[in-house]
Formats: C-alpha cells, structure tokens, sequence
C-alpha cells in the first residue's frame, strides 16, 4: 500500500500533466503550421490577373500589384471564355483571367473574359449528330465542332434543330475560337427538276416530267433564263422545256428554259 508521502511527491507531477491538456490550442505554438500546410492552404485560393502570355500549358498572368506569375494548368484543367467551354489557345493577351489551383498548385480551373474574333466557316456536312458536325470545306479539308444547346441553328432562314439538317446541306457556321458555334446555317444541296412546264403563276410552277408531275414554289427573287439571259416571268409559257433549281421545299432560285419543246 503506498504511503501517504509518495502520494504527495506524486502531485504536482499529475497537476502539471492536467495543465497541459487544458491550454488552448490557440495557445500553441505557430512553428506547429508546417511550411506544406502553408502550401496547401495557399493552393486553394483563386489568382486573378491580366493575361500576358500564352503557352502550351501555362499562361502569364499580371496582377494589380504589377507582379507576374506562370500558372501551370493541370492534365484535365477546365477552360472557360465568358463563361462557354474553350481551350488554352483561344485565350489572348489582355484577356482577365481567374485561375484555381489544386492542391499541388496547378491551375484546376481557368475563368478568362475577354473579346474573341468572330470566325465564319463555310462548307457542305460530312457528318452530323445531336451533339457535333464534321464540315468538308472547299478544300476538301474537314474542320470538326462540338454543338452545344446554346448552338442557334436555322435551315433555310427557319429557326430548325439539329435533327433538321442533313449530310450533304451546305452550311456557313460561326464561332469564336474553339467554343461551339453561336450560329449554324444550313440549306439543302441544289437540286435540279427537269420537265414541262403544265402552268405557270408568279407563286408555283408545275412540271410534267417522266417520274411524275411536280410543284415547285416560286418567288420574287426566282430569276427566268432564255439562253442565259434573264427575261419576265411572264414570258414562261405551258409547254415549254425547262431546268428549274432549287434547295428543297424553298422556292426555286433559277428556271432556265431549255432548247426544245416537251
């Protein structure tokens, strides 16, 4: 059994070890913040600069203090130009920019505001669903976009879907840098209807042709041609050869009276 002295050799031991547990943790002290924690902490707040410099992956920002710094973007960094999806080159100097970084100090996320130029692409579809379009240009080379539900599209001067434009349908898309086009424009190829004209009025013309009759829809801006002369629409006659063409249901852009009689 221990002695009544022990005991009292024993206290301050236990009193001291109480005390300790009690200081607050505000208390201790500050070289207890290693320089990681440091780091990280600092990883996690957003950058906002002037655009300065643009690389493959980095970019320069300045920021109001005049100071510069590289931010490096990580493998999958999300890109956004005022808000729509984009990528690292589409951003130009003078661009303002918020960059957040991940824990290791790569750039996660980069905001950029700023005026991209206005592109126009012109071509006939080579490929076409609900969410991309492959454009076979003049030059045979294909250019490929991502369309998004902001995408505006319009057939024929009709605002239309995606589900209305097929391959084939020439196409004159705007866009700015590598973000979905804004505006996607598209009509179906020419088509040519030969045949003999059964009546005529400034609205519609009918032709007689092997496979059957056809009506087709005529307008103030259909040109009449005699030997590749423009002439009246009142000089169309039944009976008359001719070559009509036009881009689906819209009214025909050229009837070209043919030598000959039907």
């Amino acid at each position: 059994m221990q002695s009544s002295t022990d005991m009292r050799r024993r206290r301050p031991v236990i009193l001291c070890l109480v005390a300790a547990l009690l200081v607050p943790a505000t208390a201790l002290p500050a070289q207890n913040v290693t320089p990681r924690n440091a780091q990280a902490s600092h990883a996690s707040q957003a950058t906002r600069g002037i655009v300065q410099e643009v690389k493959k992956d980095r970019i320069r920002l300045r920021a109001l203090d005049g100071t510069d710094t590289w931010e490096r973007l990580a493998l999958k960094a999300q890109v956004l130009i005022n808000d729509r999806p984009a990528v690292l080159r589409d951003i130009r100097p003078g661009f303002v920019a918020e960059v957040v970084r991940n824990k290791i100090g790569r750039v996660s996320t980069l905001k950029a505001f700023g005026e991209v130029p206005l592109s126009n692409v012109k071509g006939v579809v080579d490929q076409i669903t609900p969410t991309g379009i492959v454009i076979r240009k003049a030059d045979a080379t294909t250019i490929v976009f991502t369309i998004d539900p902001a995408t505006r599209i319009v057939v024929l001067g009709l605002p239309a879907t995606v589900a209305d434009i097929l391959v084939g349908f020439s196409v004159s898309l705007q866009h700015r840098g590598s973000a979905p086009p804004e505006l996607i424009s598209a009509a179906p190829p020419i088509t040519t209807d030969r045949g003999v004209i059964v009546e005529v009025s400034p609205t519609q013309i009918t032709l007689r042709r092997p496979a059957g009759r056809v009506t087709l829809l005529l307008d103030a801006a259909t040109i009449a041609l005699v030997a590749g002369q423009p002439t009246p629409m009142a000089a169309l006659k039944a009976g008359q050869l001719v070559a009509v063409d036009h881009r689906g249901p819209a009214p025909a852009s050229t009837i070209r009276v043919l030598p000959g009689k039907g």
